[in-house]
């Protein structure tokens, strides 16, 4: 009965020390998210796929910088486009010794290549910027991993005029560098 005792409480006492070192000056957040998606309708499949890579430095306590990259394909039935984003953002965590989930805000400004392919027509290459505010919670599940969870809202704009809002949630992994 000691030895589970003693087990439990270091576990506890790990995860207490893991929290209070999550957002302290030089560690780093490595994570990212990919997501597949495919939708069927009558006489049409469509299909996405998108791989977004994140990395984060804490500057300060609670302060980080941080740089993302995302990459997206879609294509339906022939007719397709890809996405490509990179980009630096600034955020803010509010987590405490005993936080098992650290909640933070982020915002930043990336640059955007895309690419549409469509039967028939011409290749249209553009660019343009996605200025994105979010926020979420690293829900620290082991020592050195987190789960994100995230929404965010970006506006896009690219040359020639055409401007995007979108609204989007997501999931991924996070690895906790101390």
């Amino acid at each position: 009965m000691k030895k589970i005792q003693v087990l439990v409480f270091c576990i506890v006492l790990t995860n207490i020390a893991t929290a209070q070192e999550v957002t302290d000056k030089g560690t780093i957040w490595i994570g990212g998210n990919a997501s597949f998606a495919s939708v069927s309708s009558t006489g049409a499949t469509a299909s996405s796929i998108t791989l977004s890579p994140t990395l984060n430095y804490f500057i300060a306590k609670s302060i980080f910088i941080g740089g993302a990259v995302n990459w997206s394909r879609v294509s339906e039935n022939g007719n397709g486009g890809s996405s490509f984003g990179v980009g630096p953002h600034l955020g803010l965590a509010f987590g405490t010794e005993a936080s098992s989930s650290i909640p933070y805000v982020a915002a930043g400004l990336k640059y955007l290549s895309n690419r549409t392919d469509q039967s028939g027509l011409p290749v249209l290459n553009r660019s343009g910027s996605d200025f994105f505010v979010a926020g979420g919670f690293n829900m620290i599940v082991r020592e050195s991993l987190g789960i994100i969870i995230e929404a965010s809202y970006h506006i896009q704009s690219f040359e020639g005029g055409a401007s995007f809002n979108s609204f989007v949630l997501g999931i991924g992994v996070t690895g906790i560098l101390n």
